[in-house]
């Protein structure tokens, strides 16, 4: 096989692998590019046509191949979503299955008499879950970090991992994606059971229940969840109280940026909560009984970060990648060109 290289075809070679990593399917495009430079460079003469063919064929479907992955990574993140708020709406109706036969809503954690938080509801839901095999493992007289109780930490219940949560589904993981709203003003206070009365009845289609957050840090089994108070105790006005799942795929001219949240709310619907709203003062607001309306949401969403953040390295490099393309083409043409004038001029007559 004879290569036929010139310092033009080489340097194109260089500029196109360069532009081609910024332009989605990066590493993809560099393959294909290298394909094509090397189809270009290597003497074909003495090729069989069927060779050419295939040569020219497989070049064409590396490229189609570069297009899948970008509508692939828009269709997953959505899929995500839709399941972690299956996963969400799966938790509240075991909680209100657990309401119908005992009265009540679980409380948020059992405590012992010392004042220990003890069990968490994610326990106690377990066997309206259909895990009542692992409820009957746990050993409800030593705290959930126990001996026996701790070995239950990885038969975690697939329905507390979201699938947007890269860290809940890490290998080994033994975290919770979902967290119940406690605190004074939420309607889940501690270890109360809940009980609506008739006021909060008519707020229960604003008030919320349980949110997600990634990398939350709290085994399944750890009586902890998401406190408003301590969002009053801490001061802090920032964006990053509650780790975002799920993020706006990023795309040929833009950035991945956050998105936002599903949360639960206590009439048993989800919804989602945007990334501009989850800043303490606001979710202080958001998350109380009641606080939840869609003229609160509204005021507290951002128009500005529902714009795409360009991303100006793949807008400069993609015409780059095309120019480079098309001359590692045109040169291919003057190449051809140029051997069947060759061919012509010392061909027998």
């Amino acid at each position: 096989m004879t290569l036929v290289f010139r310092w033009q075809t080489i340097l194109l070679v260089i500029v196109g692998a360069c532009s081609s990593w910024f332009v989605p399917g990066g590493i993809l495009g560099f393959v294909i590019l290298l394909i094509l430079a090397l189809y270009i460079c290597v003497d074909k003469s003495h090729w069989p046509g069927f060779i050419r063919g295939s040569a020219i064929l497989l070049w064409l479907l590396l490229g189609i191949a570069l297009l899948p992955p970008l509508i692939h990574g828009t269709c997953r993140e959505a899929s995500r979503r839709v399941q972690c708020s299956a996963n969400l709406k799966q938790i509240g109706l075991a909680l209100r299955s657990y309401e119908v036969q005992y009265g009540c809503l679980p409380p948020s954690c059992i405590y012992d008499a010392t004042g220990r938080a003890k069990h968490s509801w994610r326990v106690l839901i377990l066997p309206f879950l259909g895990f009542e095999s692992l409820y009957k493992q746990y050993d409800f007289t030593e705290p959930w970090d126990g001996p026996n109780n701790r070995k239950l930490l990885e038969a975690r219940p697939f329905v507390y991992a979201c699938p947007a949560d890269k860290f809940a589904l890490a290998h080994h993981s033994t975290s919770t994606s979902y967290l119940a709203v406690v605190g004074a003003k939420a309607v889940w206070q501690q270890s109360k059971p809940i009980r609506f009365d008739p006021n909060v009845q008519e707020q229960l289609n604003a008030t919320v229940l349980m949110i997600e957050t990634s990398n939350s840090n709290i085994p399944w089994t750890e009586p902890k969840d998401f406190s408003i108070d301590d969002l009053q105790a801490s001061q802090v006005d920032s964006p990053t109280i509650i780790h975002i799942s799920h993020m706006r795929p990023h795309g040929l001219f833009h950035y991945e940026t956050p998105h936002g949240i599903n949360v639960a709310l206590a009439d048993g619907r989800t919804d989602f909560l945007p990334a501009s709203a989850l800043r303490t003062d606001r979710l202080e607001h958001l998350l109380t009984v009641g606080g939840f309306t869609e003229e609160n949401v509204a005021a507290y969403s951002s128009d500005e970060e529902k714009r795409p953040q360009i991303n100006w390295p793949s807008c400069l490099a993609l015409p780059v990648w095309i120019a480079a393309v098309g001359l590692l083409l045109y040169q291919a043409v003057r190449n051809k060109k140029a051997s069947k004038r060759g061919d012509e001029k010392y061909s027998p007559e």
